[in-house]
């Protein structure tokens, strides 16, 4: 370690730089795609969501139409 240079510190510095830089970089992206991924998964949950409770609410509404027809049949 004595015998590095003044240039070969700096050199070493410099690809110290880059190479943190990159790492950064990179970093950044995957967390960019990562988030976009989870918010995707989380519009897909929720419109599936409001799908689902949109269609429990048709089929109790169902349910309630055949009720009320079969106490109508009943009384009649």
């Amino acid at each position: 370690m004595e015998n590095i240079s003044t240039w070969e510190i700096a050199l070493l510095a410099i690809v110290g730089y880059f190479a943190i830089t990159a790492l950064v970089k990179m970093m950044i992206d995957y967390r960019d795609r990562l988030t976009a991924q989870l918010e995707e998964q989380a519009q897909k949950e929720k419109k599936r969501k409001t799908e689902e409770e949109a269609h429990k609410k048709q089929q109790e509404r169902q349910a309630e139409q055949m009720r009320q027809r079969a106490q109508r049949d009943e009384a009649a």
